[in-house]
């Protein structure tokens, strides 16, 4: 789970991933929100100094809402370096196995509709395009609203 003290890391990430990026009261915000589920993703390096303790960096992030029987996905990122290693997937599946088990039937996001990777991702979990939003994005770009069932627990493990 996200801390405050990961939200450098995590701006970071955002600013190499979107045109018009989220800015740091906007991830704050996402960590008191009572509906706010805010997952990162970390890597272990280096040893610190003399401890044996590994140092960890953020390499991923994932934003919802879990609203009564919905999950909405925010804000989903990975940093540049470690793109299609599965880090985005793992953070997916985490996020959607946590929300129907606590009761959700649903989860819905808005994705840009060149954002082609993104869409493929999410079409593995079983979202489907069910309408555009014309001029959604702030660059005017469509975006897509894609939605999927939780009831099929067994889609949302690890593929």
């Amino acid at each position: 789970f996200c801390r405050k003290e990961d939200l450098s890391a995590i701006l970071k990430i955002e600013q190499a991933s979107y045109p018009t990026p989220w800015n740091r009261s906007s991830f704050a915000h996402e960590l008191h929100n009572p509906h706010g589920r805010f997952l990162v993703a970390e890597q272990s390096g280096k040893t610190v100094g003399t401890s044996k303790r590994a140092a960890k960096k953020i390499v991923g992030y994932l934003c919802s809402w879990l609203i009564i029987d919905e999950v909405h996905i925010l804000n989903l990122a990975v940093h540049p370096d470690c793109r299609g290693c599965g880090i985005a997937q793992a953070l997916l599946a985490r996020t959607l196995t946590r929300a129907s088990r606590t009761g959700a039937c649903s989860a819905n996001l808005e994705v840009r509709e060149n954002n082609h990777a993104a869409i493929a991702l999410y079409r593995k979990f079983g979202f489907e395009t069910v309408t555009v939003r014309p001029k959604y994005y702030e660059n005017q770009e469509d975006g897509l609203l894609m939605i999927c069932s939780l009831k099929n627990k067994s889609k949302h493990r690890k593929q």
